[in-house]
């Protein structure tokens, strides 16, 4: 099967990265071998837990291409998109309240504690 062509609109890497094992009839932990990353990175990305790397990160996106059979630029392409539109989530967004000088911390139960023990007010 000869390489794709470049894709007309980005999508989500994990999307494409289906589709295109299911066209190549591949598997991801064949993927995963070929990239030299574990086969729970390779799932968490095709299901949307992860992000995708930085469009720079070659190391990953060049064996991923090859193995896809993708054009050059394709996953880089649909990352930059997919990282703009989903910025990362923050450890635990401190904000500061009213005149009160100690910062307010989200309520996520792990972040919580935290916050108490560093004696942070939880909002």
């Amino acid at each position: 099967m000869a390489a794709a062509l470049p894709l007309k609109r980005p999508v989500k890497v994990g999307e494409l990265v289906r589709r295109r094992l299911r066209e190549l009839k591949r598997t991801p932990r064949e993927l995963a071998d070929a990239v030299q990353v574990s086969e729970i990175y390779i799932a968490d990305l095709v299901a949307g837990r992860r992000r995708p790397p930085a469009p720079g990160r070659m190391d990953v996106y060049a064996p991923m291409t090859k193995f896809l059979k993708l054009h050059r630029n394709d996953l880089p392409t649909c990352a930059k998109a997919e990282r703009t539109a989903r910025p990362r989530a923050s450890a635990g967004r401190i904000l500061r309240s009213g005149g009160n000088s100690l910062p307010s911390v989200s309520t996520r139960p792990g972040l919580v504690f935290l916050a108490r023990r560093l004696g942070a007010r939880t909002a």
